[in-house]
Formats: C-alpha cells, structure tokens, sequence
C-alpha cells in the first residue's frame, strides 16, 4: 500500500475550492474604457458586461473599470449605455447649477467628443 503525501492533498483541495470563483471573475474589471478617453471625470461605458448592467471608469475612461452593475441606473439608461459601444458616456445634470441629488432635477447620459 503505498502513502498519499498529506501536503499534496491540501494543495489540491485549495485548488479545487478556488476553481469556482475564478470563473466568475469579472474579465474586464481593472482595465481601461475600450472607447476613446471622453474628458476627465467618471463615464460609463458597457465594457463586456451583459445586458442589464454597465461599467464605470475614472479619468474619462482611461482609468480602471469596474465590476458590472448596475450603479442605481434604470433599464432605459442602461440600454442606452449598451447601444453607444463606441463612446463613453457622462451622466450629467440635464439643468446647469441644479442639485441634481436623488429627487433633483433630472441627468441624462451624454456624449462629449
């Protein structure tokens, strides 16, 4: 009879516990807008994530994007988003020098070029 080697073991079964997650790893989280940098604050782009969700990204789009969601947007915003693949979209304030707080005036996703 021959003897497992103990440490072996446990390296597998880390292995096999790690598996799982690892494929539901967000591809796409941590890397730049695949559209051109539009400006210098926060745009949003669908970056691979799947209908229904869009990513968010610092400096324009230029900075790391991150995980899929859906950052409090409706259905409507979202598809929007996912229709303008090539463009990095700003969520702005639809009356200039309005709060544009939850329950102020409306915002609208825009194109800057």
């Amino acid at each position: 009879m021959t003897k497992t080697n103990p440490s072996i073991f446990a390296a597998l079964l880390i292995v096999a516990m790690a598996a799982p997650g690892a494929s539901r790893a967000d591809a796409g989280a941590g890397k730049p807008s695949p559209a051109p940098k539009s400006g210098d604050g926060i745009v949003y782009n669908a970056g691979g994530c799947p209908a229904g969700q869009i990513r968010q990204y610092p400096d324009g789009g230029a900075g790391p994007g991150s995980d899929c969601g859906t950052f409090k947007f409706d259905a409507a915003v979202i598809a929007y988003v996912h229709a303008q693949p090539k463009h990095n979209l700003h969520w702005v304030c639809a009356v200039p020098f309005a709060s544009c707080d939850d329950g102020g005036a409306s915002r609208t996703m825009e194109i800057y070029d």
